[in-house]
């Protein structure tokens, strides 16, 4: 009978927490967007931004879902539609060291946009999202066509560097810091959804409740928690 007790929590805590509530998140180097009608640009050139985010050190700690990204836009010398292309890579070592031999191309979605979308936050969405672990080391890559264009400009400062490419004279990634525009900032952000074991429905809670009360939870070895008003996120085993 222990053993069975011991097995049907088990079973009972991964049904759980398999089915947890699943938390749309935006991971961000930026402390905020305030455009300065101001961009970089080629005359044309291919141009690229990029950032890389470690999604532990934005206090994800479990599997999340990239879905997304967002990009802010600050001016188009060119009339017309634009075509962006968003690349989602992982890479086995800090950024940019290695690259490109260290990247591992994990999604991709083109973005049309127009005149119409400067000076504001736009968010995309992917066709084909992906699931990353909290570890993973990811990079955003923002591509913009042989076009003449100026674009993700904010004088908000930033939490970690971003940096730039383009077929005009920067092949590598370099900080827009090393390349004399300390405030030049990209504004580029992964959209996605992180698996929350926190916030539970009173349906759930309650569901552990009857649980732990057919079981005997009074008497198990270790039920730090259980049955009381502390979140259900420090309940022992959830």
């Amino acid at each position: 009978m222990k053993n069975f007790t011991k097995t049907l929590f088990v079973l009972l805590l991964f049904l759980f927490t398999t089915e947890g509530m699943y938390a749309q998140t935006i991971i961000s180097e930026n402390t905020g967007f305030r455009f300065t009608n101001f961009g970089l640009q080629c005359d044309p050139a291919e141009f690229t931004t990029s950032r890389e985010f470690v999604l532990n050190e934005h206090g994800v700690n479990t599997e999340f879902v990239i879905n997304g990204a967002q990009v802010g836009f600050d001016q188009n010398f060119n009339s017309g539609e634009f075509t962006l292309t968003y690349n989602v890579y992982s890479v086995n070592q800090a950024y940019p060291d290695g690259w490109p031999a260290s990247r591992t191309l994990l999604t991709s979605q083109v973005a049309t946009y127009d005149n119409d979308d400067f000076q504001t936050l736009k968010e995309v969405t992917f066709d084909t999202p992906v699931t990353v672990q909290p570890t993973d080391r990811i990079v955003l890559e923002v591509v913009k066509p042989d076009t003449v264009m100026g674009v993700f400009d904010s004088s908000a400062s930033e939490t970690g560097p971003d940096y730039l490419t383009a077929s005009c004279g920067i092949p590598d990634p370099l900080e827009s810091t090393s390349i004399g525009f300390p405030d030049y900032n990209v504004v580029a952000n992964l959209k996605g959804e992180v698996l929350n074991f926190t916030d539970v429905s009173q349906t759930e809670r309650d569901a552990l409740v009857d649980f732990y009360n057919a079981t005997n939870g009074d008497a198990w070895f270790d039920n730090l928690n259980w049955n009381t008003t502390s979140p259900v996120s420090t309940w022992r085993g959830v």
